[in-house]
């Protein structure tokens, strides 16, 4: 807004607590460059989300890589197997962050020949009664700052992170939890179950329950975010650049209304 625009302090509340939700939460994109983004990676919203995590947490001076990889149990013994097909594995590290302080001590059983390094004080911090102080954010920043320095990621990317699927696949229940699928349906995600199932709500049917996890994909909201014309002027981009850029833009923008309105996905095409 016009007049907030010489504000530099900016309050974020939890993000449970906005009401109404802006549209530009995650997992939403920007309309003008989506088309780009799909092209670009096969996740849009983690790339788009990574952008901002990536300038907030910056250091103030150049820090010491580390060689670290991050946990899911399962995920990284795979990740390792394949890496062992091609060359020598001396030593494999995994960086476990979790806020469970007992996964840390259940990864050294189940996997004796990995090297784990993780701090339970962080994983302690990030409990329900400690997340929101401020040395749980310290915990977090540093998190992530490790997780950052890795080879492989692994993430559920499931916490907080309200959004919808969409079927690709028809499904009948097998069982009365199971929820029924047809193409085109929109799924509400409550999460990811690990076992090959997700829960959600059928929007559609008005039913919640479990439905096999390969019958959806992602459905990546796109959203008109402002631009920021001054920005190429600020680049020294010419003036007939500026205007292929805003024509791009344009293109971009038909193309993902007209998807929206086929229910179709720029991954389908």
């Amino acid at each position: 807004e016009a007049h907030d625009k010489d504000i530099q302090v900016v309050e974020l509340p939890i993000v449970d607590s906005l009401h109404p939700r802006p549209p530009y939460l995650p997992l939403a994109i920007p309309e003008d460059l989506a088309l780009r983004l799909h092209r670009l990676h096969g996740d849009p919203s983690v790339w788009w989300v990574s952008q901002f995590v990536k300038y907030l947490v910056r250091l103030a001076g150049e820090g010491d890589p580390a060689d670290h990889g991050e946990a899911g149990l399962q995920a990284p013994h795979h990740r390792f197997q394949l890496l062992a097909r091609r060359m020598h594995v001396d030593k494999k590290r995994v960086y476990l962050a979790t806020d469970d302080p007992s996964l840390l001590q259940e990864a050294k059983t189940k996997y004796p020949d990995y090297h784990f390094i993780s701090d339970n004080s962080i994983s302690w911090s990030a409990g329900l009664h400690n997340r929101y102080t401020e040395n749980s954010l310290r915990g977090v920043i540093l998190d992530i700052h490790f997780l950052s320095q890795t080879d492989f990621l692994v993430c559920t990317f499931s916490s907080q992170n309200a959004h919808n699927q969409v079927a690709v696949h028809a499904h009948q229940p097998r069982g009365s939890e199971d929820i029924p699928l047809e193409p085109g349906d929109l799924v509400g995600v409550a999460g990811n179950h690990w076992d090959g199932y997700s829960k959600g709500v059928n929007r559609k049917l008005g039913r919640t329950g479990l439905y096999p996890s390969y019958k959806v994909r992602e459905k990546v909201e796109t959203v008109k975010y402002p631009t920021y014309p001054e920005a190429d002027k600020l680049l020294g981009v010419p003036p007939q650049q500026q205007n292929n850029n805003n024509n791009n833009n344009n293109i971009n923008n038909n193309i993902n209304i007209n998807d929206d309105n086929d229910n179709k996905g720029v991954k389908e095409n």
